[in-house]
């Protein structure tokens, strides 16, 4: 029997106790690094007083726990059961481009390499007249002011711990502009690489940060990858602010396919003006506990976004999906669609709310969310969420879990399928009719080898 104390559990007391010095420590371990970070860093006075506003932020702020709604489904602790050493401690091997998965050599390159840019694996020549797609640390010290402007809309009180400690800790990542009226015809690929380099086991954690700036009437089509060259310990905390002016459009895509012993933290921040589009495809293949946070501001009339994700987690996986649409103005529109394919003891989570308010007539927003479990112990958790204040809307939203058709599963069968072959080709039409909508090619051709591969060797 395990002793209680005033009627609570000796381990609930012990697990608060430990969970506290936890964060004691890891609080007094990022600050030696917020402090190291300073001291190195020679920058403009207004981000540096940013990311003191933002480390004050994360401390008291502190980890948070699965006691908050947000946090209900996700366990961060193992997280933070390390000690991390900075992305700037680790040097950089040479590396094999041909181990990289590159999608198309055609594209325009941005590559990083445990969280420091990489020149020579990156690929920038042709650019269009006026677009800027280069390293962050680089345009912060050439001082580009629209840069500037756009990290000092930052509000660290308004962060969760993780974008507080991305504020105070980034050192790196992409910054893309791209003026107004310019079409971008070939795709912007930012490629985060993670690479054991010779024998360093201390696990490094990369804070990135990306700043993208679409101009009035621009186009493009940008992809951002996360992979490793092993599978080790690491983590990478990444935030992402776009910013859309009116007319613009962005297809943007998040490809994630981190080694199975990370940790991926992933926010991003979407402004979008009158009858800018936004169309984003997430993929989530990799890391042992990953999250996307997505909050978009459709600020004013005529806004479009379009929001598909893909999900496929096995072993003891753990992937998250929160996103937020606030529609702020009148004639927006937002479509969701996630799916997750979930095996062995691996769980997912899909939070979804859309805020359509007051004065935003003429609204139409739908969220599906669809979760295909492949064994007894995977687990999934949705909560689709609408919250209207209009009465001139198209709103609806919908949430599904399940496991194969047994019928559908027989009468392959009966056909002279074999079980394995039908499940796998079931699971496989299930994620086909979301994978066929993703409009760039490699993408979509690399999710079905992935998928296809994945399931013939279950």
């Amino acid at each position: 029997m395990t002793p209680t104390l005033n009627g609570n559990r000796w381990d609930d007391t012990w697990t608060k106790l430990e969970s506290n010095f936890m964060t004691t420590m890891l609080q007094t371990n990022f600050s030696k690094m917020f402090q190291t970070l300073l001291a190195q860093k020679n920058e403009p006075g207004w981000l540096t007083a940013l990311r003191r506003e933002a480390m004050e932020s994360f401390e008291l702020i502190g980890l948070p726990t699965q006691e908050e709604e947000d946090w209900r489904y996700t366990n961060v602790q193992p997280i933070f059961s390390q000690e991390y050493q900075p992305e700037s401690a680790r040097t950089q091997d040479p590396i094999d481009m041909n181990r990289l998965e590159l999608g198309n050599y055609q594209w325009h390159r941005l590559v990083f390499v445990n969280g420091n840019f990489s020149k020579e694996l990156s690929s920038l020549e042709n650019m269009p007249k006026g677009v800027v797609i280069q390293s962050l640390a680089q345009a912060l010290q050439e001082g580009a002011p629209a840069l500037e402007a756009q990290i000092k809309k930052s509000t660290p009180a308004q962060m969760n711990a993780f974008g507080a400690l991305n504020l105070a800790l980034f050192q790196d990542g992409a910054f893309i502009h791209i003026p107004e009226k310019t079409k971008v015809e070939i795709p912007l690929h930012v490629l985060f690489v993670s690479h054991r380099c010779g024998s360093a086991h201390e696990p490094v954690m990369a804070n990135v940060k990306n700043i993208i700036l679409a101009g009035a009437g621009s186009a493009a089509t940008i992809v951002t990858s996360f992979l490793s060259l092993e599978d080790f310990l690491y983590f990478n905390n990444v935030s992402t602010d776009v910013f859309l002016a009116p007319g613009a459009s962005v297809d943007f895509y998040d490809d994630q396919k981190e080694s199975i012993q990370a940790f991926h933290m992933a926010s991003a921040k979407v402004h979008l003006e009158k009858d800018a589009r936004f169309h984003s495809t997430s993929v989530a293949l990799g890391a042992s506990i990953s999250r996307n946070d997505l909050h978009l501001d459709l600020d004013a009339e005529g806004a479009v976004c379009d929001l598909k994700g893909i999900y496929f987690a096995t072993g003891y996986q753990h992937v998250d999906n929160h996103l937020f649409i606030d529609h702020k103005k009148p004639r927006g529109t937002s479509k969701q669609l996630y799916k997750g394919i979930l095996d062995g003891h691996a769980s997912g989570a899909f939070s979804g709310k859309i805020l359509i308010r007051e004065g935003a007539q003429q609204t139409d927003a739908e969220q599906v969310n669809k979760n295909l479990l492949l064994s007894d112990f995977a687990k999934a958790d949705t909560k689709p969420q609408l919250e209207i204040f209009a009465d001139d809307v198209k709103a609806t939203h919908g949430a599904a879990i399940g496991q194969l058709n047994e019928e559908e599963i027989f009468y392959l069968r009966s056909r002279g399928m074999r079980e394995d072959n039908a499940c796998s080709l079931l699971t496989f039409g299930f994620a086909s009719d979301l994978v066929e909508k993703i409009t760039l090619a490699p993408i979509r051709w690399e999710l079905d080898r992935v998928f296809w591969t994945r399931l013939q060797e279950k």
